[in-house]
């Protein structure tokens, strides 16, 4: 009786040993946002989006920070 006793708890120690791997796997393969670090790629996703597209000439791009600021 206590040897299958303890197979059954080495059985589960090796099983939850696994899900603590899996768990720890799942949290860095989780799948990542970039377009919220890198403001290129945002900008990307908007044009792609259909919202207007950042200005091009340097009076365009001047009078743009002169408005925000």
């Amino acid at each position: 009786m206590t040897v299958a006793l303890k197979a059954m708890q080495e059985a589960a120690a090796r099983d939850l040993a696994s899900a603590d791997a899996a768990t720890a796997k799942a949290k860095l393969l989780r799948p990542t946002q970039p377009e919220h670090d890198d403001p290129n790629i945002a900008a990307a996703l908007a044009v792609a989006s259909g919202k207007s597209a950042a200005p091009q000439s340097l009076s365009d791009r001047l009078a743009a920070l002169r408005a925000r600021g």
